[in-house]
């Protein structure tokens, strides 16, 4: 599996965390972090927007959870999704 992080917004990826390639930019704003556990990898951004994606190059369309709410991190915990806009935290559905 790749190393997988956010740039600009974007999403890139390496195999040997030297040379990066470019990845897809999936939101509409801005993103602001991506995880992996293990299975998937979920990446997060403003206005609430999240992805995903099975092999941490080719994300799915954005999905909004609340416009109003920009998410700044995402963890796994083990047995669900968390996601943080900084003062509070909730699971994804």
């Amino acid at each position: 599996f790749p190393y997988t992080t956010l740039f600009r917004s974007s999403t890139v990826y390496s195999y040997d965390g030297i040379n990066w390639i470019g990845g897809t930019n999936p939101f509409t704003d801005q993103g602001n972090d991506v995880t992996w556990n293990g299975i998937l990898w979920y990446a997060v951004g403003d206005g609430g927007e999240y992805t995903y994606s099975y092999d941490g190059i080719n994300f799915v369309v954005s999905y909004v959870l609340d416009s109003n709410y920009d998410i700044n991190s995402i963890a796994w915990n083990g047995n669900m999704w968390l996601i943080s806009d900084g003062m509070f935290a909730r699971s994804l559905p």
